[in-house]
């Protein structure tokens, strides 16, 4: 694992089970511990609500694990929130959660009621509003 360039830093963030484990091993266990990860830069105090929404509607959720949004790997958000002034976050997730349809209707049902909470709570701060303006303007 010494040369997989992601490897050390995931052995920070996790618990392994197993002292040695080879990169395949380690890789599964990610994949089982993994369901959501949100990737954010800025906004923490909402990306930390949103994540206890999301968590609330069954989902796991880790925060800017194992890549942080801080190290420019959610450029895309960061570019258009930016532009008009918007939270912006990514959410990874583990395949495994959408697999099938009936799991990929009730990952989404989980979903959209953090989303709509998430788009609830933004409007309640003017960010909207604001962003609004700014598309107009």
């Amino acid at each position: 694992m010494e040369g997989h360039p992601h490897a050390r830093s995931l052995l920070k963030q996790i618990r392994v089970p197993q002292p040695r484990m080879t990169l395949k091993q380690l890789g599964e266990f990610v994949r089982q511990e993994t369901g959501t990860n949100l990737l954010f830069d800025e906004f923490e105090p909402l990306a930390r609500s949103f994540a206890e929404h999301l968590a609330k509607n069954g989902l796991r959720v880790r925060l800017n694990e194992p890549y942080s949004g801080r190290s420019s790997v959610i450029s895309s958000a960061q570019i258009h929130g930016r532009r008009y002034q918007l939270p912006n976050y990514e959410i990874e997730i583990n395949q495994r959660l959408v697999r099938s349809r009936i799991k990929a209707v009730a990952f989404g049902r989980r979903m959209a009621h953090a989303v709509a909470w998430l788009g609830r709570t933004a409007k309640q701060q003017g960010q909207l509003e604001r962003s609004q303006r700014i598309q107009q303007g």
